[in-house]
């Protein structure tokens, strides 16, 4: 059984380490057809198993690209420089939300509603595709930018992460207010975690994690 199980790895290894880029574009069209799956009502309905399976299997497609091909390097889907960041990442997240929580029933704010597809999306996938959109394209961009232009290399990093979490905010809602604040707030967070781990995996897993805790008090209420 062990050596089964050692050929499997072995084989699995070689798979990723002669393809990467193979694997990195396959995960990346499977994790947005997955993520069209979760949305379509009639899959759901018919299958809610299916969504959690679906779901499951493309993170675990995903994390299997960490530290792997081109197009993923150059997003940060890496694996942070300590592993102490992936405790500060859940630590993060979850401390995040509660004080969130906190501050929208100090105001008498609702949290809102949102239908099982969306929470699924939200704790699972949306998070790994809006790190890599949000944190690891635009982040990048912007900070490689902003850097090769005279005068503007010592606030690189603060533009980008101003930037990115503008982009974020408004990518979640157009109202100013409370809820466009907690996107932008939230936004910068993850930026800064990026920019810490030198990983945007980590900031996944912070943005999993806040929108976990968010899921199971709007399931409460």
């Amino acid at each position: 059984m062990q050596g089964m199980t050692f050929r499997l790895q072995r084989a699995v290894s070689r798979l990723l380490d002669s393809s990467p880029n193979y694997v990195e574009i396959t995960a990346l069209l499977a994790t947005a057809l997955a993520g069209r799956l979760l949305f379509l009502p009639a899959f759901w309905k018919d299958s809610p198993r299916a969504c959690v399976a679906v779901a499951t299997f493309i993170i675990i497609l995903v994390y299997a690209c960490v530290d792997r091909g081109q197009l993923f390097a150059y997003f940060g889907w890496a694996h942070p420089r300590r592993r102490i960041f992936w405790l500060s990442a859940l630590i993060a997240g979850a401390a995040a939300a509660a004080l969130v929580i906190a501050i929208l029933h100090a105001k008498r704010t609702p949290l809102g509603q949102a239908s099982p597809p969306t929470l699924l999306y939200g704790i699972t996938i949306g998070p790994i595709i809006e790190e890599i959109l949000f944190r690891g394209a635009a982040f990048s961009v912007i900070y490689v930018t902003a850097g090769s232009i005279k005068g503007l290399l010592g606030l690189r990093l603060a533009i980008a992460i101003v930037l990115s979490s503008l982009l974020f905010a408004f990518a979640h809602t157009r109202t100013m207010g409370i809820q466009w604040l907690v996107f932008f707030g939230m936004g910068a967070l993850y930026a800064l975690l990026r920019w810490r781990s030198n990983s945007t995996a980590a900031a996944a897993l912070m943005h999993a994690t806040y929108n976990a805790v968010i899921a199971l008090a709007m399931l409460r209420a």
